[in-house]
């Protein structure tokens, strides 16, 4: 596995532990996990963020 990838996956095992907090409106993880192989297959280098809404 790629190492980008495993970095996603981890990020997406640890909001998915804090769930209970709610910090999180909309959860995209299968979109990001797509994105990811995507980028890797056209010689990108993927890398996780997180957009937070600050109202």
């Amino acid at each position: 596995m790629n190492t980008a990838l495993e970095q996603i996956k981890t990020s997406i095992s640890k909001v998915k532990e804090l769930r209970h907090l709610n910090f999180l409106i909309t959860e995209t993880f299968d979109l990001a996990e797509k994105q990811c192989e995507e980028a890797i297959k056209n010689g990108k280098q993927p890398f996780e963020f997180v957009v937070k809404d600050n109202y």
